[in-house]
C-alpha cells in the first residue's frame, strides 16, 4: 500500500504533466474546435520531447514505489495512451462554461478510463494503488486543462459553428471513453496487442519502404530518398475557397491539423505522398503521445465494401491487416489502436470512387468514423476537381492543396531522376540534369506537375531536347508513355499507335471533353461501343472484328498508367479516363483541327467558346496545331478574332451591357495571350497590341481582371514576339496627339504588371518591360506632370514605379495617398499600403515599393495628425479590407528591415477599425478574419489598454530596431495619448 502519495505525486509529476496536457489540449483544439489559424498557433504548445527520463528519478522518491513501478508509471505518462485520454478530457470539457467545467470533470467517465489504463500499464502496482494514482493524476490533469488557453472558450466565442462542433466532440469523447474502458477491462493484458502493434508497424514499414522508378525499361524500386521530393501544402481557409499565401511542409500541416484532406491535380503525387507518409510514420521513432501505426486504406479497393454496407471501417482495417500485411489482429487489437492514440488512418484516392452517390456514402462513413473515434488523426487524399461534389465536413477536416513543384523542387527531382537513369553514362548525368532545367524553362509550368516532369525527363534522356511548342511536348509525352515504356517492357498493343489508335483517341478525347458528364470517367460499355463504332467505320469491315479489337485495346489500358486508363468504378463496371487532363486536352485539340482544318472553320468552331471563356487550353493548342499545319493558319485565325472583337466593340452599349459575360473582353484576352505560343506577322502583332490598349480604355470595373490578363499576355509573349510588341506599344503612344489619364496609367502599369496579377514573368522579361516603361516615362514626362495637377493617383503610381519620392506625394496628398483605391477613370486598384501588407513579395523584382515604405514614415512623422480622414470612402474600404483579409502580410513586410515601418503605417487603420466596428465585431464578427497574434491584432488590443498586447508590440519594435521617434509614437498611440484617425462623423438621422 502506497502512503503519503498525493502531495509527493503532485509535486513530482505536476510540471511534467503540464507539458503533456499542453500538447493534448492543442491536439484537442485541432481536432474539435479551432480554425487553421488557431491550429497553427496552438501547435507550438505541444510537447516535442520525452518527459519519461526526467520523471523516473523523481518517482523513485515516492515511499513504497519500487523502481520498476516508477519506470512503468513514467513511461505511461509519456505514452500515446495517456496523451489520448488527456485529449478526450479536453474535448469533453471545452464547450462548457467556466462555472460548469468543474462539474463536468467531477462526473467525467474518463476518470474510470484513466484508472483502467493505469492498471494495465503499471502492472507492478496493485489495483487499489493504481486507482489512487489515477485519482491524483486525473485531478492534476483536469485542473491543467481547465486553465489552459485552448479551452477557455476564446476560440469558440462568437463562432456558433465552432461551438456546435465542440459540443458534438465533447459527447463523442465521453462515448469513446466508455467503450475504451470496457475494452481495456476485457483485454486484461496488453502483451498481445503491444506485440501486434510492433509486428504491424514492422510489416507496414517493409511493405512501403520504396517507390517505383518512372524510367523507361525498368520496373525496379528505389528508396524514397533517391527520388522523392518533399511537397508543400497550401491551407484552404474556412469559409473561403481561397488558399492562404504561405506554403507549409506536410509534417507541419498535419501536425497542426490532425484531420486533413489533401487536394491535388492528376499526376500531382497524391498517392505517392500517402505511401511516403505511411512509411514515415511506421519507420520513425514516435514522439511522445504520437501515433505509431499508420493504417492505409486504398479507397478504390474499398469501393465494393462500402456499397455492400456490411462492414465498418474499423472491421475493414482488420481485413487490411490480414490481406496486405499478413498479420492476424488479436481480439480488440485494432480497436485498441484506434482508441488509445496509436493509429493514424490514411484514406487514399477519394476521387477514384467515380460514382458520386458512392463517394457521398463513403464521405458520410469517414465522418461517422471520425466522430466515433474523436482523437484518431485522419488523412484523406483526393483530386481537387470534383471534390466539392462530395466534400468532407470542413469543420472537421482542414483542406490543403498540393502545391505545384517550385523551381528548387523541380531541380532536385531532375537531378535525382537523371542520377537513376541507367541509359546515361554516370559521368554525364549531372550535366544532363542541368541542361534539362535550362532547356525546359519555356514550359516551366508543365514541369510543376510530377507526372509531366517525369515524362519530360524521359524525353530529354532519349532525345536531349525539349520540343519547341506545347503540342509537340504533349505528343512526345503521349508517345513516350505508349511506345517507349510499354514496348520496352515487351508489351505490344493490338493496334499500332500511329495507325488508328491515335485517331481514335483524338475522337474519344473531343467527345469526352465536349460532354461534362464524362469528367469523372466513361463506363467500360460506353468506351467499348465508341471504339467499336470508330474502328468499324475506319478500319474493320466486320463489326465483330472491330469490337474484338476494341476490347483488346481496353484490356491493354486497364491497370496501366498510360494515356488512357481505368480510373475507378461505379456500381456496375469500371470507368475509364485520360491519365492526365493534359492528354485529354491535347488529343481533343488534335481532333478539333482534323475536323476544322482551315482558319475559317476553326474560328467558327471556337469563337463561341472563346466568347464565353471556355475550352481555353484546347483552343490554345488547336491554334498552335493550325499554325504548324496550315500556312498562315494562326495569322488568319487571329485576324478574324480581332475583326470579331471590333464588331462587338462597335455594337450599341445596351447590347454590350445585356451580355452575361463580357464577350469582347474574353476575345481580346485570348488574342493577347496567343502571342505566348504563336509568332504571327508584325501587322497582326501591332493590331493585337492596339486592341488591348483600346480595350483598356473602354473597360469597366467588372472587366478589370480580364483586361489585366490581356496585358499579362502581351508581357508574357514569346521571345520572338517581344521586340514587335514593344515597338507596337511605343508606336501606339507616339501616334497620339493628346494624352488622357488612361494612357498614362497604361504606361505606368507596364513596369508594375507582375504586381497587378500573378504572372510567370522571368527576371529577363520583367527588366525588359521596365526598361520600356522607363523610356516612355522620359519621352512623355511633360504629360505626366500636367496630369499630376489634376489626378492624385498619377503621383502615387509614379512613386511606386520609382519615378518620384513618396515623401512628395505625402506632402501634397497626405496619408490618403497610401490608401487610395481609384486609378484613372472607371478603374480601381488595391492601395499601396494594402498591397504591401498582403502581397507575395517573392514576385517583386526591385525596391521601388520598399523605398516608398521607408520614405513614407519619416514624412508622416513630420505631418499633422490625424493622418487618416475616417469619413473618406478609401478609409472605409481599407478598414473593411484589413479586417476581412485572411492574408496576414508577407514575411518581408514584418521582417527586421521593414517591420517597424509597417507597424507605424498601419496605426491609423487599426484605430479606424475599432472606431468603425466596435471591439466585438472587429475581432469576432462574421467577416473578421484577422490572424490572432498578428501585429494588427496586437495593436488593436494594445489600444484597448491590454498590457500583454502592449508588451508584445513594444517587444516587436525592439526586435525590429525601431528608432526612438517611431517607438515613442507607437507607445503614445497604444496608451491613447494620440489619435491618428479622425472621429467618424455621426450618421445623418432618418427623416420620420
Amino acid at each position: 500500500m502506497l502512503t503519503g502519495l498525493e502531495p509527493i505525486l503532485i509535486k513530482t509529476v505536476g510540471p511534467a504533466l503540464g507539458k503533456i496536457v499542453g500538447s493534448s489540449c492543442a491536439k484537442a483544439a485541432s481536432l474539435g474546435f479551432s480554425s487553421w489559424q488557431e491550429r497553427s498557433r496552438l501547435k507550438k504548445t505541444r510537447a516535442n520531447s520525452s518527459v519519461a527520463k526526467t520523471l523516473i528519478p523523481s518517482l523513485t522518491t515516492i515511499p513504497d514505489l519500487d523502481p520498476e513501478a516508477a519506470k512503468e508509471l513514467a513511461e505511461y505518462l509519456d505514452s500515446a495512451d495517456f496523451a489520448d485520454i488527456c485529449a478526450r478530457l479536453a474535448l469533453e470539457i471545452t464547450p462548457h462554461s467556466a462555472r460548469r467545467k468543474g462539474q463536468i470533470v467531477e462526473a467525467s467517465v474518463i476518470k474510470s478510463e484513466l484508472k483502467q489504463s493505469i492498471l494495465l500499464h503499471v502492472s507492478s502496482v496493485g489495483a487499489q494503488d493504481c486507482s489512487a494514482i489515477g485519482d491524483i493524476i486525473f485531478g492534476v490533469v483536469s485542473q491543467s486543462i481547465i486553465s489552459h488557453p485552448a479551452v477557455q472558450g476564446d476560440l469558440i466565442s462568437g463562432k456558433p459553428e465552432l461551438r456546435a462542433l465542440a459540443v458534438a466532440s465533447s459527447a463523442a469523447a465521453g462515448e469513446a471513453s466508455v467503450r475504451n474502458t470496457d475494452l481495456l477491462k476485457n483485454l486484461g493484458s496488453l502483451k498481445n496487442v503491444h506485440a501486434f502493434e510492433q509486428q504491424l508497424r514492422e510489416q507496414i514499414r517493409s511493405a512501403h519502404s520504396s517507390m517505383k522508378l518512372p524510367h523507361a525499361g525498368t520496373t525496379r524500386k528505389v528508396p524514397y530518398r533517391q527520388l522523392f521530393v518533399d511537397p508543400l501544402l497550401s491551407p484552404v481557409v474556412l469559409d473561403s475557397k481561397d488558399h492562404v499565401n504561405n506554403q507549409v511542409a506536410v509534417k507541419e500541416a498535419i501536425g497542426s491539423a490532425p484531420r486533413a484532406v489533401i487536394l491535388g491535380n492528376p499526376g500531382g503525387g497524391k498517392s505517392t505522398l500517402a505511401l511516403k507518409f505511411t512509411w514515415d510514420l511506421a519507420r520513425l521513432s514516435a514522439k511522445p503521445g504520437s501515433p505509431t501505426v499508420p493504417l492505409l486504406v486504398v479507397l478504390r479497393d474499398y469501393s465494393e465494401v462500402i456499397q455492400e454496407g456490411q462492414q465498418t471501417i474499423a472491421s475493414y482495417l482488420e481485413a487490411v491487416c490480414r490481406a496486405n500485411y499478413n498479420i492476424e489482429p488479436p481480439p480488440g487489437g485494432v480497436e485498441y489502436l484506434l482508441l488509445n492514440g496509436k493509429a493514424h488512418v490514411i484514406f487514399d484516392g477519394l476521387d477514384e470512387l467515380i460514382d458520386i452517390s458512392v463517394r457521398q456514402q463513403l464521405v458520410a462513413s469517414v465522418e461517422s468514423f471520425a466522430r466515433r473515434y474523436p482523437t484518431v488523426p485522419i488523412l484523406v487524399t483526393t483530386r481537387e476537381v470534383g471534390y466539392e461534389q462530395a466534400p468532407l465536413d470542413e469543420m472537421m477536416f482542414q483542406a490543403f492543396t498540393l502545391a505545384p513543384l517550385g523551381p528548387a523542387q523541380v531541380s532536385e527531382y531532375a537531378r535525382k531522376w537523371f542520377a537513376l537513369d541507367d541509359s546515361v553514362n554516370k559521368m554525364n548525368r549531372e550535366d544532363l540534369a542541368r541542361a534539362f532545367i535550362a532547356d525546359s524553362e519555356y514550359v516551366a509550368d508543365l514541369r510543376t506537375n510530377p507526372l509531366m516532369l517525369s515524362l519530360m525527363c524521359g524525353i530529354y534522356s532519349s532525345e536531349h531536347y525539349i520540343p519547341a511548342n506545347r503540342p509537340e511536348v504533349y505528343r512526345k509525352c503521349a508517345e513516350l508513355l505508349f511506345e517507349r515504356w510499354d514496348k520496352q517492357r515487351g508489351i505490344v498493343s493490338p493496334l499500332p499507335f500511329d495507325a488508328h489508335v491515335r485517331f481514335a483517341l483524338n475522337a474519344l478525347a473531343l467527345w469526352m471533353f465536349a460532354n461534362p458528364k464524362y469528367d469523372m470517367g466513361l463506363k467500360r460499355s460506353e468506351l467499348v461501343k465508341f471504339m467499336t463504332d470508330y474502328l468499324h467505320e475506319k478500319r474493320f469491315s466486320d463489326e465483330a472484328d472491330a469490337e474484338n479489337a476494341a476490347i483488346q485495346f481496353i484490356e491493354f489500358c486497364t491497370g496501366r498508367a498510360w494515356v488512357l486508363t481505368d480510373v475507378g468504378s461505379d456500381r456496375q463496371q469500371e470507368l475509364y479516363g485520360f491519365t492526365h487532363r493534359t492528354f485529354l486536352e491535347f488529343f481533343a485539340a488534335n481532333q478539333l483541327v482534323r475536323l476544322n482544318s482551315s482558319a475559317d472553320a476553326l474560328f467558327a468552331s471556337l469563337l463561341p467558346k472563346i466568347e464565353n471563356e471556355q475550352w481555353d487550353m484546347v483552343a490554345q493548342l488547336a491554334l498552335q496545331l493550325l499554325g504548324n499545319n496550315v500556312e498562315d493558319g494562326s495569322d488568319d485565325f487571329l485576324t478574324r478574332l480581332l475583326d470579331a472583337y471590333y464588331q462587338f466593340v462597335s455594337a450599341k452599349d445596351t447590347a454590350r451591357e445585356g451580355r452575361k459575360f463580357s464577350t469582347d473582353t474574353n476575345i481580346i484576352s485570348f488574342a493577347a495571350r496567343s502571342l505566348a505560343f504563336v509568332v504571327p506577322r508584325p501587322s497582326v502583332v501591332s493590331s493585337t497590341v492596339s486592341a488591348v490598349i483600346e480595350h483598356d480604355r473602354i473597360s469597366v470595373m467588372d472587366e478589370r481582371r480580364s483586361v489585366q490578363a490581356a496585358w499579362s499576355g502581351l508581357m508574357s509573349c514569346a521571345s520572338e514576339n517581344r521586340a514587335m510588341v514593344s515597338k507596337a506599344v511605343r508606336e501606339y503612344f507616339e501616334a497620339k496627339s493628346h494624352f488622357d489619364e488612361i494612357d498614362l496609367k497604361c504606361i505606368v502599369f507596364l513596369g508594375e504588371l507582375d504586381l497587378r496579377i500573378p504572372t510567370s514573368l522571368s527576371r529577363e522579361e520583367t527588366l525588359y518591360w521596365r526598361a520600356l516603361q522607363k523610356s516612355l516615362f522620359e519621352d512623355f514626362q511633360p504629360e505626366f506632370e500636367r496630369a499630376a495637377t489634376r489626378h492624385a493617383w498619377v503621383d502615387v503610381l509614379r512613386a511606386t514605379a520609382g519615378r518620384m519620392d513618396i515623401a512628395n506625394v505625402i506632402s501634397t496628398r497626405g496619408y490618403g495617398g497610401l490608401i487610395a483605391y481609384r486609378v484613372a477613370s472607371r478603374a480601381g486598384r488595391a492601395p499601396l499600403l494594402y498591397r504591401w501588407l498582403t502581397a507575395d513579395y517573392d514576385t517583386w523584382r526591385d525596391g521601388y515599393i520598399e523605398e516608398c515604405i521607408k520614405s513614407a514614415v519619416p514624412a508622416l512623422l513630420n505631418s499633422k495628425v490625424p493622418w487618416l480622414n475616417s469619413d473618406e470612402d478609401d478609409a472605409r474600404m481599407m478598414a473593411d479590407a484589413c479586417r476581412n483579409s485572411k492574408a496576414t502580410g508577407g514575411i518581408r513586410a514584418w521582417n527586421e528591415e521593414f517591420g517597424a515601418f509597417t507597424a507605424t503605417l498601419i496605426l491609423p487603420v487599426a484605430e479606424d477599425i475599432l472606431a468603425r466596428f466596435g471591439e466585438r465585431e472587429a475581432f469576432n464578427g462574421r467577416l473578421s478574419h484577422m490572424k490572432r497574434g498578428s501585429i494588427l491584432h496586437q495593436l488593436m488590443h494594445a489600444r484597448l489598454g491590454r498590457s500583454p498586447a502592449r508588451r508584445s508590440v513594444l517587444d516587436f519594435l525592439g526586435s525590429r530596431n525601431a528608432d526612438s521617434q517611431v517607438t515613442d509614437l507607437v507607445t503614445q498611440w497604444c496608451d491613447g495619448g494620440i489619435s491618428l484617425a479622425s472621429p467618424l462623423a455621426p450618421l445623418p438621422r432618418r427623416r420620420s
